[in-house]
């Protein structure tokens, strides 16, 4: 691989993957000899330092998530100030929004799932995963709402004034993907432009069912525009009932796939799993 980077140093795997893959020694200059003495706080500090996330291209690498793992099993102290420490390191870096989204995804999913409802708060606070105004959000136990729990039904009206329950719709689909967005929300807006050939090639086995807090028109331009003819529906946050708190909206787009038997088999989700899920 170093010879390919000698040879090739204008491609990526040369000017970034070969980087990526070479972690960085406390030797490599005079201050990194004086300030550390061993190799694991080295690293604990500096573990990412020839990682380009402003390169989008490092998502299709396998070995992106891996090593957040890697550092989180030798090189991060395990405790939630451990943990709010790697988020100011990673956030420290310039990243492409797009990097910065699935990472956060990644991290909020890892968190959720161990009911780290503080930590999860943090890393939104840092990062630029869109949020949308319902502070009651956190509030939901989002361990009743991970995979392999029952979803819960939704009944909101869609932009033509009329009432749309989530679990007719799941009950006639293989997949369906319950997602909480904002028109605004540029992961949103990404996120249904990739999707929409997706559901147009399989709308006989993919519901797309979309709750928004928006402002009605916002959401009715923002769907009629694009030509989303899925179910999109709006909703205000009231005291009687909330889906919000109920599936732990945390960031948009939050996704919920559910099957037709109304079990959620995966959240923070991305295009493959549907696409997987859709083909099995």
């Amino acid at each position: 691989m170093v010879n390919f980077s000698t040879i090739y140093p204008a491609t990526y795997c040369g000017t970034n993957l070969i980087a990526d893959l070479k972690f960085p020694s406390r030797f490599d200059t005079q201050e990194w000899r004086l300030q550390y003495d061993n190799d694991d706080a080295f690293l604990h500090d500096h573990f990412f330092d020839n990682f380009n996330f402003k390169d989008e291209r490092i998502l299709h690498f396998p070995y992106l998530f891996p090593s957040i793992f890697t550092y989180f099993k030798f090189y991060n102290y395990g405790t939630e100030e451990g943990y709010k420490n790697f988020i100011d390191l990673l956030f420290k870096k310039e990243a492409s929004l797009k990097v910065q989204a699935a990472i956060s995804d990644f991290l909020i999913q890892l968190f959720a799932s161990q009911n780290q409802a503080s930590l999860v708060q943090y890393l939104l606070s840092k990062s630029e995963v869109c949020t949308d105004d319902n502070p009651n959000s956190l509030s939901g136990d989002i361990s009743k709402v991970m995979p392999g729990n029952l979803a819960h039904n939704v009944i909101l009206k869609d932009i033509n004034n009329k009432k749309q329950s989530l679990a007719e719709l799941v009950k006639s689909k293989k997949i369906t993907a319950l997602i909480f967005y904002s028109p605004s929300c540029p992961h949103c807006i990404d996120f249904f432009k990739e999707l929409f050939p997706i559901y147009s090639a399989n709308k006989d086995k993919l519901g797309i069912y979309t709750i928004s807090t928006a402002d009605e028109t916002a959401i009715k331009d923002f769907n009629k525009t694009n030509g989303y003819n899925w179910i999109n529906t709006t909703y205000k946050p009231t005291k009687e009932y909330n889906p919000y708190t109920d599936y732990v909206v945390l960031s948009t787009p939050t996704i919920v796939l559910i099957d037709s038997n109304m079990k959620i088999v995966s959240r923070f989700t991305n295009l493959e799993t549907i696409k997987e899920l859709l083909n099995k």
